[in-house]
C-alpha cells in the first residue's frame, strides 16, 4: 500500500479569511514531516521504557503537546490497515494504544475523535522500522452563523481547524477569509480516506467583499482514495492583496447518499497555524437565558451552600454529584435514592463574589487585568459574563460595536470611534470589531437571581473549569482553593470547575 504523504497546509487565508479581526492562535504546526520525526523520537523512548515489547506497534495521542488519555466514556481505538487487513486497540490511561504481531506498512487512523478535537486522518503511517506513531490531536475552532448568504459568510479569523456539518449534497457552507499578512495560505480537507464515503468539495469564488463570483470547484490537491478526494486550495497573498476578502463554500457528496456529515479543514498559514499575534475570540453564551430561579417563597428559610462534600473530615468537591436535569438544562444535585438530576439546582455565582475571592466575575477585570481571557489567550468571555449592556455602562466596550485594548491609540474618553484616526495606525491591530450577533446582547450576569447567582449550564461549568485551570485554583494540594486560609476545599482535575457552585437548602 502507498504511503499517503502530508502536503504543507499552507492555509488558503485567501480561501478563508474573510471577515474577522478577533484572532486565536494555534501554536501547533501540521507538518506531516515533523509527525514522522516524532514517530521516530517516539520509538527510541518506547523502546527504552515502558513499551509494551520492542516488537510491540505503538500509537499515543497528544494535545497541545502533552500525552491526552481519552475519557472513558469516549471508548477510542488506534486502526492500523495495510488495504487488505484491519487491526485495532485501545488506548490505556496514558494516552498509547499498543499491538502485537504486526509485520509490514499500515496506514493508522483512530475509530472516533473526542468531541471538540480533530485530527488529520491521512497522514500518519507505521512499518516495521517506524513502529511508534504520536498523533497529535488540534481542538476545533469555533464559528458563528449559518454561512447560507454570498455576502453573510461565516467569519473565519484565525488559522485553525475548523468543522461544519452539512445536511445535504446541495448544502453549502460559505466562508470569507480576510488575509493579514502577506504569505501562502490554505485550506484543505481532513476527510479519512480509508473509510472513503464522503467527497468533500470546495467552490471558489473570486471578488471582493463587497462583489463575489463564482469560479469553479475545488475537488482535489488533498489526500485522495477510490472515492473520498480531499481538497486542497492554496494561494500566494502578496502585500498589494492583504485586506482582500477571499470566499469559499464547503459541500460533500456521500457514498450511500446518508445525512447529515461533518468535514474537517483546515485553514494554514505558511504551512502553520500561527499568526505572530494572538487575539482572543470574543465568546457569547449559546444558551437561552432566561432570568434565575430562586428558593420557593413556601416560608421554608433556605442557605446557600457550597456544592463541596466532607470525606473523612476532608473538603472536596466531586463532579460526579451532579449532572444536567434535561427538562431544564441546569445541573442537579443527584439524587440519592433514584439516581437522577432531581435534586436542588446548582447555581454558580456570577455578579456577586464567591467564598473564595473578593471580587465577582463582573468586576474581576476592574484591576486591570485580563482574567476572563482563557484558553492560553484564545477566548476571551468578558461578553459571555458581563454582556454588551453591562460593558456599556462600565465604558468597556462601546462606539460601532468595537471592543477595545486599554492601549489603543484611539481611546479617548474610553470610546473606541470604530474608524483609525490620525495617529491611529494601530487602530485595527488593537480594536476587535464585536461580532454582529452580540451587539445589544446581554450575558450571563443579565439573568442572576439577586444573590448574583445563575445554574450551572454546560457552557457556564466549561468557562468555570477554563477559569480555574488559568488561575491555577488547584494545584496538587497547593492552589489557591486547596490552601484558603477560610475553608480549603480540594478537587480532581475534572471536578474543578465546583469552586464557584452552590445550592439552596432548607434550613432545619
Amino acid at each position: 500500500m502507498k504511503i499517503l504523504k502530508h502536503m504543507t497546509i499552507t492555509l488558503l487565508a485567501i480561501c478563508l479569511l474573510w471577515g474577522g479581526v478577533a484572532c486565536g492562535e494555534f501554536k501547533d504546526a501540521l507538518d506531516p514531516n515533523r509527525q514522522n520525526e516524532i514517530s521516530t523520537d517516539t520509538a527510541a523512548e518506547n523502546e527504552t521504557s515502558d513499551a509494551p515489547s520492542d516488537e510491540a506497534f505503538t500509537v499515543t495521542l497528544k494535545l497541545n503537546g502533552q500525552p491526552y488519555a481519552p475519557k472513558s466514556e469516549q471508548p477510542i481505538q488506534a486502526q492500523w490497515t495495510d488495504g487488505f487487513s484491519f487491526h485495532t486497540a485501545a488506548f490505556d490511561e496514558n494516552g498509547v494504544a499498543a499491538l502485537e504481531g504486526l509485520d509490514g506498512d499500515y496506514q493508522v487512523t483512530l475509530s472516533a475523535v473526542p468531541a471538540g478535537l480533530a485530527y488529520n486522518p491521512n497522514v500518519h503511517t507505521a512499518d516495521n522500522v517506524n513502529r511508534h506513531i504520536v498523533i497529535d490531536l488540534y481542538e476545533i475552532t469555533k464559528t458563528r452563523g449559518k454561512g447560507d448568504d454570498l455576502y453573510r459568510c461565516i467569519s473565519l479569523s484565525d488559522p485553525g481547524v475548523y468543522q461544519v456539518t452539512l445536511n445535504s449534497a446541495d448544502h453549502v457552507v460559505l466562508y470569507e477569509f480576510i488575509p493579514r499578512q502577506n504569505g501562502q495560505y490554505s485550506v484543505e480537507s481532513w476527510v479519512d480516506v480509508t473509510a472513503n464515503d464522503i467527497n468533500p468539495l470546495l467552490d471558489v469564488y473570486t471578488g471582493t467583499t463587497a462583489w463575489k463570483q463564482f469560479a469553479y470547484v475545488q475537488d482535489d490537491g488533498g489526500a485522495v482514495s477510490h472515492y473520498t478526494k480531499n481538497f486542497k486550495y492554496e494561494v500566494k497573498v502578496a502585500d498589494e492583496n492583504i485586506g482582500n476578502a477571499f470566499t469559499f463554500g464547503v459541500k460533500c457528496d456521500t457514498k450511500n447518499g446518508k445525512y447529515p456529515v461533518t468535514v474537517t479543514f483546515v485553514v494554514q498559514f505558511n504551512g502553520g497555524f500561527s499568526w505572530d499575534r494572538t487575539k482572543a475570540t470574543l465568546m457569547l453564551p449559546e444558551e437561552d437565558l432566561r432570568h434565575a430561579p430562586y428558593p420557593p417563597d413556601d416560608g421554608t428559610p433556605y442557605q446557600f451552600v457550597g456544592a463541596e462534600v466532607n470525606r473523612d473530615g476532608r473538603n472536596v468537591f466531586d463532579g460526579d454529584m451532579y449532572a444536567i436535569n434535561p427538562e431544564d438544562g441546569f445541573y442537579h444535585l443527584i439524587d440519592e435514592a433514584t439516581g437522577q438530576p432531581t435534586g436542588p439546582i446548582l447555581f454558580a455565582k456570577i455578579s456577586q463574589p464567591c467564598r473564595f475571592f473578593d471580587d465577582a466575575f463582573t468586576t474581576i477585570e476592574y484591576h486591570g487585568n485580563k482574567a476572563l481571557t482563557l484558553s492560553n489567550g484564545t477566548e476571551n468571555y468578558k461578553l459571555f459574563i458581563e454582556g454588551w449592556g453591562a460593558m456599556m455602562s462600565t465604558g468597556q466596550s462601546m462606539g460601532m460595536g468595537y471592543f477595545c485594548a486599554a492601549d489603543c491609540p484611539c481611546w479617548v474618553d474610553k470610546i473606541c470611534p470604530g474608524a483609525c484616526t490620525e495617529g491611529c495606525e494601530n487602530c485595527t491591530e488593537q480594536c476587535t470589531p464585536c461580532p454582529e450577533e452580540a451587539i445589544g446582547k446581554p450575558g450571563y450576569a443579565s439573568y442572576c437571581n439577586a444573590d448574583g447567582c445563575y445554574p450551572v449550564t454546560a457552557e457556564l461549568k466549561d468557562f468555570l473549569q477554563k477559569y480555574s485551570i488559568s488561575q491555577l485554583l488547584f494545584r496538587d494540594g497547593q492552589g489557591f482553593v486547596e490552601t484558603h486560609e477560610t475553608i480549603k476545599v480540594f478537587a480532581t482535575e475534572d471536578d474543578q470547575w465546583l469552586f464557584a457552585c452552590g445550592y439552596y437548602k432548607p434550613i432545619n
